[in-house]
């Protein structure tokens, strides 16, 4: 059972109030959603690296002008709200939420 229908099933039995804040939310909330949230409580293992480590692989494989690159993500879920703390990775909140975050970099070899 997908996460809409899940909400629409919750509608049968609440208030017109409740629905008036569940069809806003039902938008909002999606089965990618659904999905990341359980990786969230329990995640596969990732492998965590320090944006100073990377660096330092690209450096000691002779490229220059090595740079942190992100980018704009977009999502059509609650997520959204989120998105801009992955391309803000320097940010306080996105760096508590994140640490590192998902380094991403390039480099010109030679």
């Amino acid at each position: 059972m997908g996460a809409v229908q899940i909400i629409e099933d919750l509608m049968m039995e609440i208030t017109p109030e409740d629905k008036m804040y569940l069809n806003m939310l039902k938008d909002l909330i999606n089965n990618e959603l659904v999905l990341t949230t359980k990786d969230r409580i329990a995640p596969p293992t990732y492998f965590r690296y320090l944006e100073e480590y990377v660096f330092n692989l690209f450096k000691m494989r002779s490229f220059r002008a090595i740079k942190r690159v992100s980018r704009n993500v977009h999502y059509n879920n609650i997520r959204k709200f989120l998105a801009p703390l992955y391309y803000n990775y320097e940010n306080e909140l996105a760096r508590l939420l994140y640490g590192e975050g998902g380094i991403q970099m390039r480099g010109v070899k030679g």
